[in-house]
């Protein structure tokens, strides 16, 4: 497995403060979780770019915040409430987590061999023809 993000990409006021110890098992389940999505999609798990694209990387850095606060709802309080600081946080990195899994497709996933930044392409399924 390819670590596609790493204890330094975890950013976010709240997880930044925990040692990696702690968020390295969601950073483990979030680069497990990618390479699943990659084998859904048809692509073989040893062709994701390293490092990911800025979208992939936001999807997994969310996915983290998302799981580390689903664990967490409740930790502090018996009583769950709406307004238990980890729901919230669960709740709008869902949200987020979930928009930026929508985005992530093959295409943004497969490495090539580049010689240059132009030599990429994407094919979107239409040919024309010039006259």
């Amino acid at each position: 497995m390819n670590q596609y993000i790493t204890s330094a990409d975890i950013t976010h006021v709240h997880l930044a403060q925990f040692p990696p110890i702690i968020i390295e098992p969601y950073i483990q389940e979030a680069n497990l979780w990618l390479e699943d999505l990659a084998r859904q999609m048809g692509v073989n798990p040893a062709q994701i770019d390293v490092p990911v694209g800025i979208v992939t990387k936001r999807c997994l850095t969310s996915y983290v915040n998302m799981r580390f606060a689903q664990d967490s709802i409740g930790v502090n309080n018996v009583d769950i409430s709406m307004n238990d600081m980890y729901r919230v946080m669960f709740e709008d990195w869902q949200k987020s987590y979930e928009n930026l899994e929508n985005q992530i497709t093959p295409s943004l996933l497969i490495s090539q061999d580049i010689v240059s930044p132009m030599g990429r392409s994407v094919s979107m399924g239409k040919t024309y023809r010039r006259s």
